[in-house]
């Protein structure tokens, strides 16, 4: 039996409330159940739970709800609102599964909107999530209004339209905004497409690029040895301070491979490790 309009809220005991439909969500204690029981502490539980009896052990098993069950735990809260249903495990799955897939999170555009609307600073004041994503949503309202036109059709995320606000010009913006929506860009990519590479993106390629390099180098002098009569190949390993670029030759009298010993060998290595 699906549940329907009338069933009425009612107040359950803590302790005669277990499980959920998907057991990490209702174990996890991860950064958004602390927001999630920060926002309970300050405003109350919004949305009641929904639950379904069991006969037999007399407790109530969580349909929907499980991270405010869990986020209402970490409170402390000895009660908590609930919805109850009769339902069996199928029917049970099958309204977690429609109430997940069904929710339509608003636009973070008319979230804007929203703040803009009424008084940000007191929105700010109240609000339990980060001021710093607040502001972030006002900054956006300040694109171009073509570019906000896009961001709505193309539906863009908030991660892909924010690097947009470093752009000054209206037209580079709409152009940015068209080519991140074109190619699918995700958010660290539309970053990198109006931003460019971080600091140590930069680093890191070019500590490849200096591996590269040197790699290069070896292989070429193993070839010129191997040209000369002389088997040899090159040995590239993962130390702990670093990497290690060998030449390795085959000894003539135990046919044993033995590090060759130039300096060219030991720059490669030497370099790497720093």
């Amino acid at each position: 039996m699906l549940p329907d309009a009338g069933n009425d809220v009612v107040r359950l005991r803590m302790d005669d409330i277990y499980g959920g439909m998907v057991h990490a969500r209702a174990t996890q204690q991860d950064a958004s159940v602390l927001a999630l029981a920060a926002s309970i502490a300050r405003h109350g539980l919004l949305q009641p739970i929904v639950v379904r009896k069991n006969a037999q052990a007399g407790r109530y098993a969580v349909i929907c709800g499980a991270r405010r069950v869990l986020a209402c735990r970490i409170l402390g809260m000895k009660e908590i609102d609930a919805i109850v249903i009769d339902a069996d495990e199928a029917t049970s799955a099958a309204c977690f599964l429609e109430e997940h897939a069904l929710r339509r999170d608003a636009h973070f555009l008319e979230e804007a909107e929203l703040i803009d609307r009424v008084d940000g600073e007191r929105v700010m004041e109240e609000c339990t999530l980060e001021r710093r994503g607040v502001q972030k949503k006002l900054t956006l309202l300040g694109l171009d209004e073509r570019v906000l036109a896009c961001i709505r059709r193309e539906g863009l995320t908030a991660q892909q339209a924010w690097p947009l606000t470093a752009i000054g010009d209206a037209d580079r913006q709409l152009e940015a905004a068209s080519i991140i929506a074109e190619r699918g860009l995700t958010g660290d990519q539309a970053r990198r497409l109006v931003l460019g590479p971080r600091r140590e993106e930069i680093a890191v390629s070019g500590r490849r690029r200096l591996l590269r390099a040197a790699t290069e180098a070896a292989e070429k002098t193993a070839r010129m040895l191997k040209n000369s009569g002389i088997a040899s190949h090159v040995s590239v390993q993962s130390q702990e301070q670093g990497v290690s670029i060998q030449i390795l030759i085959r000894n003539a009298k135990n046919r044993n491979w033995r590090q060759e010993k130039s300096a060219s060998k030991e720059n490669y290595t030497d370099s790497e490790q720093r």
